[in-house]
């Protein structure tokens, strides 16, 4: 299960400052079963210009996925959907 996460300095929260409309650079906090970790990602934010990016067009809800830049790991993102916060909350724009 996914433990809260708290605000941090530095971070905003998505749902009182909406995720960025435009393809961005982010950090993002997830808080999991092993605790706090901070991402390095890209922001793909999805509307309905941009659908052909996504093999499937996605459920409702869906705002984007925050793809990180790990090394040997390919594609790992995380989504954001308007329902829930199962993967993260907090974000802060790299300038």
């Amino acid at each position: 299960m996914i433990k809260k996460t708290v605000s941090k300095e530095g971070y905003v929260n998505r749902h009182a400052t909406p995720l960025p409309t435009q393809k961005t650079n982010m950090y993002i906090i997830t808080n999991d079963f092993d605790g706090e970790h901070e991402y390095l990602c890209e922001w793909l934010p999805y509307s309905h210009k941009n659908a052909g990016m996504w093999a499937e067009l996605p459920g409702k809800g869906y705002l984007g996925t925050a793809r990180t830049f790990m090394v040997n790991v390919i594609n790992r993102g995380f989504d954001a959907w308007e329902q829930n916060d199962s993967e993260f909350v907090l974000y802060k724009i790299v300038n």
